[in-house]
């Protein structure tokens, strides 16, 4: 879905709200309309973030490695070491292609800077364990590719 739509049927979702909360204070009499006030103000707020994101022009960042080195983990997978540019986390999946240029979706599973386990690389030479990824089908300067 693309990214504003969410808001948007939020936004819809609270007009609907609001014509119920009209629709109830004004049946019982009540003239003060605090909840169709507070649930129009909350409509228009979230229509507004809508819009704002379909047309918000700042592109995706993208973090890059560049495969220096690859090992193979007997566990399974491969591990891959590199210079991240930009960030790369945990639990991310990231893009590489294999030796046949097909496009390959892996997880990454844990990270090592400089032999000490980290949530986060940014910026650093890094050692990502790629547990789904075996060492034979990809290659030494291959780019692994995060967009966030």
């Amino acid at each position: 879905m693309k990214k504003g739509i969410k808001w948007i049927l939020l936004g819809i979702l609270c007009i609907v709200l609001c014509a119920l909360c009209f629709i109830i204070e004004y049946h019982f009499d009540v003239r003060h309309y605090h909840l169709t006030v507070g649930s129009g103000f909350m409509a228009a707020v979230l229509i507004g973030c809508g819009i704002w994101q379909i047309f918000d022009k700042n592109p995706p960042q993208v973090s890059t490695l560049i495969i220096e080195d690859i090992f193979k983990m007997t566990s399974g997978g491969c591990v891959v070491v590199g210079y991240v540019n930009g960030a790369m986390m945990k639990g991310e999946k990231v893009s590489l292609k294999d030796i046949h240029g097909n496009s390959i979706k892996a997880k990454i599973y844990d990270i090592e800077i400089y032999q000490q386990k980290a949530r986060i690389a940014r910026n650093t030479y890094a050692a990502l364990y790629l547990k789904k990824v075996e060492p034979q089908n990809i290659r030494i300067g291959e780019v692994i590719y995060y967009e966030h």
